[in-house]
């Protein structure tokens, strides 16, 4: 029997191996069909100056200034200069190697214990969760300077709270002598990053210092990591940079900045329903559970109709969208010629506006009528139906429902932690989505909570009940990888001709250089997991100009693909 035990143990780690292998395989790919875009150009350059990167001394002048001129956040820009000096295709490898690293820290969160591979499971469901619920994935797990900024400092706090978290949990075993220098460094490294993480950090480790001076179980190096943290807080909030920054955005007032706070929680949620969806039914599963325990009768409902209709029009869209996108320009047409036209609106750059809209409608809603399926599918198979769920909630408060499951304390505490976060962020002159990244990442983790409770998980991820729910979580996942990956192989396709022409055009000593347009639309973007726009926005056309110390480029309508190959073989 003793053996059974350990075999069975190794055969769960060489899954969880397995599973991490996967997600760096395809991490590995995206990262090495995405092209170097926007600001990491600008970071090929010692920092505001046209000078290219040559050495590390480099490196270190270029951090100099950017400190002064642009922000604090020198952990990551020191890696994207390191990486823009050594080449690209070390931070392919590097960024893959991360992502699968950040998935098996949020499985050591989630158990609050050191070990993770023996949790295939999770580990497939932390990298399913991100690339189902991340803000603007491209830009934060994929785009160089991106990921460096968000997934890297993310994976560097979330290890520097590790033993804060095991600590509180009573499964610390790690060694207290050693912490008391690495956590000092790991709280300076992992508090430099993002300003609303390296606040949200800093509070939460002085408040862990004193809920463990409470309990009579500080340590000195809660308290060396906690002073790190606030250095590395005050490293990357007083930086000069920053206030250059403030400075342009002295015209947004407060109010600005709080309807700002509504718009990112907003999209944050929108990201995440299928997240939010499976936590629906998680807790639902875990009402009927105590309604059991408790002897409570969960009264009896009619499964009612299957959702054939919706299921109807999200084959049909999803034809569409892999075809000629008939269901959006119909809806269109519909809405011009019914609703437009006759209130005689006719404004040429609203038709403008509307038509790049409804280029990315099919994709968006055979995401949302996907996830609205797989949803109410699992509802039938599952019997978590509101109405029955709400005839056991009247017997049971909450109160009862957490003593029978204590995780979902620490679950909602996360999910919490989440929204605090944000609300760091309303000092901020922007809230752009990819700075979503560290809420949804607690988020995931708190949802993982709750979705590793034994009864939870034996009903999603084991019974035959909870198949509609794997089974549509795959195929929501497969959806969007493979569209992900094909779009990502025409850009690069495309771009590594156009680039080539740019730097050829620039080594003949050409100030402005004509290029083809870019035949890929830019509302294909999946959903934001595409990082990627032409030279007609300044983001994107000023770094390579700076890069190739060009003065313009100009997009040739005149021009294809096909041209710019033919200039560059004749040259």
């Amino acid at each position: 029997m003793e053996w059974k035990k350990i075999d069975c143990r190794e055969t769960s780690k060489l899954k969880g191996i397995m599973v991490l292998i996967g997600w760096f395989a395809l991490m590995y790919a995206a990262n090495a069909l995405m092209p170097l875009y926007r600001d990491d150009y600008w970071s090929g350059l010692i920092w505001k100056t046209g000078n290219h990167l040559e050495s590390m001394g480099d490196v270190v002048l270029s951090l100099e200034r950017y400190y002064l001129l642009h922000g604090g956040r020198l952990v990551s820009f020191f890696i994207q200069f390191v990486f823009m000096l050594v080449g690209k295709n070390w931070f392919n490898m590097a960024n893959a190697l991360v992502f699968a690293v950040m998935c098996a820290v949020m499985v050591m969160h989630v158990r609050r214990r050191i070990d993770c591979l023996d949790k295939p499971g999770l580990l497939f469901l932390a990298g399913l969760f991100m690339w189902l619920g991340l803000s603007h994935f491209g830009e934060v797990a994929i785009w160089l300077c991106g990921s460096t900024v968000y997934l890297w400092t993310g994976l560097f706090t979330a290890i520097f709270l590790i033993p804060y978290n095991f600590s509180l949990a009573g499964t610390m075993q790690l060694p207290d002598g050693w912490l008391t220098i690495t956590m000092l460094l790991l709280g300076v490294i992992a508090a430099c990053s993002v300003e609303n993480l390296t606040v949200t950090t800093t509070l939460l480790v002085f408040w862990c210092c004193w809920h463990a001076h409470r309990q009579g179980c500080f340590k000195y190096w809660m308290g060396t990591g906690a002073v790190g943290s606030l250095i590395g807080s005050v490293i990357c909030l007083i930086a000069p940079g920053n206030f250059v920054r403030i400075e342009e955005d002295q015209d947004r007032s407060w109010l600005f900045h709080f309807l700002n706070q509504i718009v990112g929680n907003l999209e944050m949620i929108l990201y995440m329903m299928p997240i939010i969806m499976t936590l629906v039914l998680a807790v639902r599963l875990l009402y009927l559970e105590t309604a059991k325990r408790r002897g409570i009768e969960a009264v009896p409902v009619s499964k009612g109709q299957h959702p054939y209709l919706l299921l109807t029009i999200l084959l049909v869209t999803i034809v569409s969208f892999s075809t000629t996108g008939f269901v959006g320009q119909t809806i269109e047409d519909a809405i011009v010629y019914g609703f437009f036209l006759p209130l005689g609106i006719n404004d040429l750059v609203l038709f403008d506006h509307f038509h790049n809209t409804m280029q990315g409608f099919e994709e968006a809603f055979i995401y949302l009528a996907g996830i609205a399926y797989v949803y109410l599918i699992s509802v039938r198979s599952l019997g978590v139906f509101k109405e029955r769920i709400r005839c056991v909630k009247e017997k049971i408060p909450c109160r009862l429902l957490v003593e029978d499951f204590p995780e979902l304390r620490y679950g909602a505490f996360l999910i919490g932690l989440c929204f605090f976060n944000n609300v760091m962020m309303i000092g901020a002159p922007s809230f752009p989505g990819r700075a979503l990244f560290s809420s949804t990442i607690m988020f995931i983790i708190g949802v993982m909570v709750i979705l590793d409770i034994d009864e939870v998980k034996e009903r999603l991820f084991i019974r035959p009940e909870g198949r509609n729910w794997r089974v549509g979580g795959s195929c929501l996942l497969t959806f969007i990888v493979l569209a992900t990956m094909l779009v990502l192989y025409s850009i690069w396709r495309e771009d590594t001709t156009r680039m080539a022409y740019i730097a050829q055009e620039a080594a003949a000593g050409k100030k402005v250089v004509h290029i083809a347009p870019s035949d890929i639309p830019e509302q294909r973007r999946v959903l934001r997991h595409i990082a990627y726009d032409d030279f007609d926005t300044g983001l994107t056309h000023d770094p390579v100009c700076d890069y190739y110390g060009l003065d313009k480029i100009i997009i040739d309508g005149n021009m294809t693909i096909e041209d710019v190959k033919s200039q560059i073989s004749k040259k």
